[in-house]
């Protein structure tokens, strides 16, 4: 598994946080589930548009 360090707006990982929260809860670990969720997703739409080009 990997780990890196990024800097972000204050604002943008307050967001992303409070949006974590409400969709998995306070337990630990979602947080990371939630980045990994983004990712994918970020990921994918990415993919979606190099295979219409």
């Amino acid at each position: 598994m990997a780990k890196f360090s990024v800097n972000i707006p204050d604002k943008i990982e307050e967001e992303f946080r409070k949006a974590a929260m409400v969709k998995f809860g306070l337990k630990q670990g979602n947080l990371t589930q939630a980045l990994i969720e983004a990712m994918e997703d970020f990921t994918a739409k990415v993919n979606k548009k190099e295979k219409r080009k």
